[in-house]
């Protein structure tokens, strides 16, 4: 991609015309982007940009102007330049409109001068066609440029005008000879020399004769130029004649009213700039001027109508729609104290208040379960090991078969110590002999083992034996069971174990945190309107479990012994409604107080319940309350009576009523004059406190 590099040029808002000009004439650069502020003196007359337009397009500059000034960009754009009002918005192709205008400028001005010498000399000179060539240069460090990135086919239209330029630029070298060798041809034949005459066309003087050529490509005189440039300007010439020789001509010099203020440009949005305040070129009594007055004028009334009207509609919507106001009323009162036992039923399911038996529905309430742990030392003393095992020979000396279960327990006559028998075993039966005496049977090696571990059980086959008693079998004595060889294998190990004080202690430290846990979930779990009993607060133990568990060997910890112990709780309660408690209340005012019956107890809302008393016969309360009983209102008939009116008169038949001890009304908006506040119509705006 190819680079077009600009000249940036920042405008001081006092700049003088001249100084700018002489920048941009005096740069070698070819392309620049003047930035003009908003307050810049180049934009207070078509003058200044006039002289601007004419310098660069005399020294074939190209200019982009960026300015937000909406009276500088108008005439700007009248006379020529093309203006835009940010940096960001030039493009490759604002550049190619700009260059082609100086080409176009260029073009009619060549043109118009070989006409003006066509007519003098009588002949035709060649048309000269100029062309600007776009410079594509690299930037340059020293001066701020501008850059615009051109995409390929910008290039390749930019190659083929640099084919037609060539062609412009080899016809004029060509079309310069030629009239270098038509001068030098006239100078030689010397031709006799015409009497010099004066022609005066429109205002404008053209000389004939021999000093013609005197005149031509003489750069002091720019007579051609402004007849030319004026007639592509195509605007009115302004007189400056009666400007200040000490200000310069491109400069505000009829400016001389200080800056408007803001209500001054508001007025002058809707009426228009009266004529001392508009600009030299704008202020010109013709046609234009009277008829765009009158239409100024026109506008100005339509938009104070305009806004005459809107100022209403927004009156009338703020008064009657938007607008809201806050009553706030105190009504006269009288202290009252009363108190009444009830009982509360829970268990009849009674729904509501049962005001002569002075009864009122109680409901259960149950807490979710909480569960808890925690980590303690065990300090208890257990023992383990394995138990002794053995045998013993049996003998039957009864006629049947005896069949001896398993886990059937012996015990030692001579230590004590219980065994088991280890298996089923069947005694065959006892024989008759020929002389009739009974041969016993006998069963050798039927296995028992100790009930328990230890080595008190081991008992060697040395020591007596005394026999052995058995449970449940009277065929059967002492000395019909036999030890056979020793009785070995039991072993006893002492260990720290989880002991009951250590479980207990356990429980105790959890037990209080447990319940506290328990009983803030039931006074969470009580529902809106109703009132815990607090006496009836109960805490209920779910389940209690240790690991290891109590006898088992505790856990080992470093230089210590522990377990976990957790606590699973929940916590119980009754509760009663508020209203039923109110209810209580005012039937017992009403009954103490003959004239409360046509007041209002709604103020009393300081209800509470004290002496709570549970016994067999039930749960019972004394409810107590304070509070002051008013007069009725009826706030819906006030509301109706008030809306509509002016805060003024909705006060008077506030005041109006005997049981309004004050009241206070607030507006809103406050910013609305007094005249001006309405209370709303709909009774939906109007709040209504009673305190």
């Amino acid at each position: 991609m190819a680079s077009l590099v600009a000249e940036k040029i920042f405008v001081d808002p006092n700049e003088e015309i001249s100084f700018l000009s002489d920048r941009i004439v005096n740069s070698p650069k070819e392309h620049f982007i003047v930035i003009v502020p908003s307050s810049s003196v180049l934009f207070t007359s078509n003058l200044s940009i006039k002289i601007l337009y004419r310098r660069v397009i005399k020294a074939e500059k190209v200019v982009i102007i960026v300015t937000e000034d909406e009276y500088g960009t108008k005439i700007a754009q009248k006379i020529g330049f093309i203006v835009v009002q940010k940096v960001s918005q030039i493009t490759a192709d604002l550049w190619e409109i700009a260059n082609n205008k100086v080409y176009a400028a260029q073009s009619s001005i060549n043109h118009k001068k070989d006409e003006l010498l066509k007519n003098i000399k009588g002949e035709q000179p060649e048309e000269k066609k100029p062309k600007k060539e776009i410079k594509e240069e690299l930037d340059d460090d020293t001066s701020e440029s501008f850059e615009i990135n051109l995409s390929s086919e910008d290039v390749s239209l930019s190659k083929e005008k640099q084919d037609s330029d060539e062609k412009y630029t080899k016809e004029d070298e060509a079309g310069k000879k030629e009239e270098i060798s038509y001068n030098n041809v006239a100078q030689k034949e010397e031709q006799p020399k015409v009497e010099e005459k004066v022609k005066d066309i429109g205002g404008i003087k053209i000389y004939s004769g021999s000093d013609v050529e005197n005149l031509k490509g003489d750069d002091k005189d720019d007579t051609l130029y402004s007849i030319d440039n004026d007639e592509i300007m195509n605007d009115r010439t302004i007189d400056t004649s009666s400007f200040s020789n000490k200000k310069f001509a491109g400069r505000d010099v009829t400016k001389l009213t200080p800056k408007k203020g803001a209500f001054a440009s508001f007025m002058e949005s809707i009426f228009g700039p009266s004529k001392k305040t508009l600009r030299p070129e704008d202020r010109m009594d013709d046609d234009q001027s009277i008829v765009m007055t009158k239409w100024y004028q026109r506008r100005g009334v339509v938009l104070g109508i305009i806004a005459v009207a809107f100022v209403l509609l927004i009156s009338y919507l703020t008064i009657f729609h938007f607008a809201s106001i806050k009553v706030e009323i105190s009504l006269e009162s009288e202290s009252v104290v009363a108190e009444e036992t009830v009982e509360i039923d829970t268990e009849d399911g009674i729904s509501s208040v049962d005001l002569e038996g002075l009864v009122i529905p109680g409901k259960p309430l149950e807490s979710k379960e909480v569960s808890t742990s925690i980590t303690s030392t065990a300090d208890g003393e257990g023992k383990r090991g394995d138990k002794a095992t053995g045998a013993v020979y049996i003998f039957n000396k009864s006629k049947q078969e005896i069949t001896i279960p398993a886990e059937t327990k012996i015990t030692s006559i001579r230590s004590g110590l219980a065994y088991e028998i280890v298996e089923e075993t069947v005694l065959p039966a006892a024989t008759e002999a020929s002389d009739l005496s009974i041969n016993p049977s006998r069963t050798d090696n039927v296995r028992v083992k100790a009930v328990s571990f230890g080595e008190n059980y081991n008992v060697a086959d040395s020591e007596p034996d005394s026999g052995f008693s058995i449970e449940g079998i009277d065929a059967l004595s002492s000395q019909d069971i036999k030890r056979e060889g020793d009785f070995s294998g039991g072993t006893t190990e002492e260990y720290v174990s989880v002991s009951e004080e250590n479980f207990d202690d356990a429980k105790d430290q959890l037990k209080e945190d447990i319940e506290d846990q328990a009983i803030e979930d039931l006074k969470g779990a009580v529902p809106e309107g109703f009132i815990l009993l607090e006496e009836s607060v109960e805490y209920e133990e779910v389940e209690v479990s240790s690991n290891p568990e109590v006898g088992e060997e505790a856990t080992k910890s470093g230089d210590e012994y522990i377990f976990d112990l957790t606590m699973i709780g929940k916590a119980t309660g009754v509760m009663v409604r508020e209203k039923d408690l109110q209810e209580i209340i005012e039937a017992v005012i009403k009954s103490d107080n003959e004239d409360a019956a046509d007041k209002d107890l709604g103020s009393i809302t300081d209800v509470s319940y004290k002496n709570y008393l549970e016994n067999s016969n039930g749960i019972y309360i004394t409810i107590y309350a304070e509070g002051n009983i008013v007069a009725p209102i009826d706030k819906e008939a006030l509301k109706d009576q008030i809306k509509g009116k002016t805060v003024s008169e909705a006060q008077r038949i506030i005041d109006s009523y005997d049981v309004i001890k004050s009241s206070t009304l607030k507006y809103f908006p406050s910013v609305m004059p007094s005249a001006l506040q309405y209370v709303p119509r709909s009774v939906s705006k109007i709040t209504l406190i009673v305190k």
